[in-house]
């Protein structure tokens, strides 16, 4: 089987002059990341929708796949990382294939969720904004990792005040946008928050679409979606998981390796 190709178009019905158009390249193959799915769709969608605060934020899209929505963000003016799983050497052939198809710039980085790595510090230590993923939580076993790298990256433990409103703008507050699908994975979200000492508000879904599918179509059609973003909550973590807390995590000087956050 050939690639495919998905080209979409994202614009403002009150502003029709101010649109852009993404191309994304498909890989045939089993691996989930070589693929457009209908959450990469509504994430982008959001991102569109607060284009105007996108300039100079500091992005990083956490199993990006084939980065819809990163390369989207950067080309609106976002600083933009897109990671992906270790050694997924297809995964991020495709990445940089498509942000040069699209002419923007990424970096690229090698990111397993819940592994404290020296990449991993020196990205938190540049400063980053605003933690994304799209439908990165579909087995259990891995919601603790994902927030130990994304609370991590964006220094949010001991972080005081409320947690934002819906309708804040994305650049009010360091905050985790997430596209989340129920699949009955038998694993609370809100008991995930409490442990990460997050609050989580449901996004309002963009209506009607600012994206027009030009050409092809992402696979799984109809899934039903949510849109949620993790702030840190006013309160600390229970003292049952102290563990987590930022003093555990090594300063720059005690990285001699990898390690699993939180050990």
């Amino acid at each position: 089987m050939k690639s495919t190709t998905i080209v979409i178009r994202f614009e403002d019905p009150s502003a029709p002059e101010h649109q852009t158009t993404i191309t994304i390249c498909q890989l045939p193959s089993s691996d989930f990341g070589l693929f457009v799915w209908p959450s990469a769709l509504l994430l982008a969608d959001y991102l569109w929708q607060q284009k105007q605060h996108l300039r100079g934020l500091r992005i990083v899209e956490l199993g990006a796949g084939v980065s819809l929505p990163g390369i989207l963000a950067s080309a609106l003016g976002a600083e933009v990382t897109l990671t992906d799983r270790e050694n997924a050497l297809e995964v991020f052939k495709n990445i940089r294939h498509n942000f040069r198809a699209n002419q923007v710039e990424c970096e690229t980085m090698e990111l397993e969720w819940g592994l404290f790595t020296e990449e991993a510090h020196r990205l938190r230590a540049r400063g980053v904004d605003l933690v994304v993923g799209a439908d990165c939580l579909y087995e259990s076993k891995d919601f603790d990792n994902f927030f130990a790298t994304a609370v991590y990256l964006l220094s949010l433990r001991g972080r005081p005040g409320p947690p934002p409103s819906p309708t804040q703008s994305i650049r009010s507050i360091p905050s985790i946008i997430l596209v989340f699908q129920e699949r009955g994975a038998g694993y609370s979200l809100a008991k995930t928050c409490r442990k990460w000492g997050l609050e989580c508000s449901k996004l309002s879904v963009p209506q009607p679409s600012p994206s027009k599918i030009l050409k092809g179509k992402p696979v799984q059609e109809g899934a039903e979606l949510s849109l949620l973003r993790f702030s840190r909550s006013g309160e600390e973590a229970s003292g049952a998981n102290k563990k987590w807390s930022r003093v555990d995590y090594p300063a720059t000087s005690q990285v001699t390796g990898t390690r699993r956050m939180g050990q």
